[in-house]
């Protein structure tokens, strides 16, 4: 039945408040509505220049498509591509090291570095599969990026079916894995931080995550004993803290300091920039400084909309404005079941008696599709009279 009829009511999700989509209007209720608030990203960490025709070289060379040929959802094309990469080399010393350059494995294209793993002329540690992971990940058109926790470098990218990032480690051969929260959802560090800070005061607040390893069979979750890498609890305790270093113009920064009160320099290793790893990084006059977690964690791929009545309780007017969308091609509107292509920034919606529906997501030059900014409407037939 309808129900939550828009006006002036706001209603908390997560802790934020969302207004009502539109004014009230006479024989129109919502019945459903699906907008998460969207994170800002104050350090722009969308740039990633000239690199369509690179990251498709590599989806090419690498038949990274047949990978996840069978894949139904984008959980299952993150699982098959952690398992694929950390079953491409056994997880070793850094041996054997490209010929000529000990670094590629930190910083060389997909597309390059790959075919030589395959081979059998390069390895590496948990550094290597986190940068091989990025390159693949964002052939797919996915928001990938390296992190560097407590001793280990890991791995993030961003689901747009689940509107967050998400740890997907491929260090350890068979044992490669996402972490599962509370919610039975993917997390990335910035939610396993939080529960070692909780942990301080509720010991079990580490206990709501589980190891979900990855496989043919997709997700499976596992129960590790704790020396089974030789790091006591290692899938978790990694990630009570990272470090950051980021813009997009290659200055680096650092942050020290964990729950535990240890110190350490780490980096968010921008995809922009691989002059770093090859010696030649600009380090500029000023380091920019990142305190505050969450400033690390923006949406990526969202369609801010905005509603306005064209005609009262008749055609709804849509602003739609891409937030955070990389590469970005277009936005997609589908409209009780039929999509089309959004041709500038404004849509409008004529609604007709009964239930209307509408998804709205952006799409980027590489396919992929971002979280969809979704609502469902009744308009009763007394409307139209």
């Amino acid at each position: 039945q309808p129900k939550n009829v828009p006006g002036p009511i706001a209603t908390a999700v997560d802790g934020q408040t969302i207004k009502a989509p539109f004014p009230a209007a006479n024989g129109v209720t919502v019945l459903d509505l699906d907008a998460p608030p969207i994170q800002p990203d104050p350090l722009k960490l969308d740039l990633l220049p000239d690199r369509i025709t690179d990251l498709r070289k590599t989806r090419s060379v690498c038949n990274l498509d047949e990978v996840v040929a069978h894949c139904r959802s984008e959980l299952e094309v993150f699982t098959m591509l952690t398992w694929h990469i950390g079953h491409l080399w056994p997880h070793s010393n850094y041996w054997p090291w490209p010929e000529g350059d000990q670094r590629h494995i930190f910083w060389k294209r997909g597309h390059e570095i790959i075919p030589d793993i395959t081979a059998g002329k390069a390895g590496g540690m948990c550094g290597g599969y986190a940068h091989i992971m990025e390159e693949v990940f964002w052939s797919f058109g996915f928001d990938a990026r390296r992190i560097q926790v407590r001793g280990h470098s890991s791995f993030e990218a961003y689901s747009n079916q689940f509107d967050r990032w998400v740890i997907c480690d491929a260090s350890y051969n068979r044992a490669c894995h996402l972490l599962a929260g509370p919610d039975v959802k993917p997390v990335g560090a910035r939610e396993v931080i939080r529960a070692h800070e909780r942990s301080e005061f509720d010991p079990a607040a580490l206990s709501a995550f589980n190891v979900m390893i990855c496989s043919r069979e997709n997700l499976r979750p596992k129960e590790l004993p704790d020396n089974a890498y030789g790091y006591p609890g290692m899938q978790t305790d990694h990630y009570d803290s990272i470090g950051v270093a980021v813009n997009k113009t290659g200055q680096y920064g650092k942050r020290a300091s964990t729950s535990r009160g240890d110190h350490f320099h780490a980096w968010y290793f921008m995809p922009c920039d691989r002059g770093f790893f090859s010696g030649n990084s600009p380090v500029g006059k000023k380091n920019l400084l990142v305190d505050d977690l969450e400033i690390l964690y923006p949406s990526r791929n969202r369609c801010k909309v905005s509603t306005a009545w064209r005609k009262k309780g008749a055609t709804l007017k849509l602003t739609c404005e891409p937030v955070g969308v990389t590469f970005f091609d277009h936005v997609e509107i589908e409209v009780d079941g039929n999509v089309s292509r959004l041709k500038g920034k404004c849509f409008d919606w004529h609604l007709h008696d009964g239930v209307n529906r509408i998804s709205i997501r952006t799409v980027n030059k590489l396919g992929a599709k971002g979280y969809p900014y979704s609502m469902s409407l009744h308009r009763s037939p007394a409307t139209s009279k």
